[in-house]
């Protein structure tokens, strides 16, 4: 008998509107994620990107209020 294995993936938080604005920050205004993490994503594991969308929504939030 066989296991089936759901395998799950973390979507990046990026919606293709790349805008950093490097004499102020690191942050794309598009997906709240730092040069480094944009950079670093596809070596992340599965709960480093969680982390890292975490802290992306957050700043995103932070910016928009």
């Amino acid at each position: 008998m066989s296991k089936l294995t759901e395998i799950k993936t973390i979507n990046s938080p990026c919606i293709g509107l790349c805008d950093i604005d490097f004499d102020f920050t690191d942050i794309c205004r598009g997906c709240g994620r730092s040069i480094d993490e944009i950079a670093d994503w596809s070596s992340y594991t599965d709960e480093n990107k969680i982390l890292v969308n975490e802290k992306a929504m957050q700043r995103m939030k932070e910016n928009n209020s």
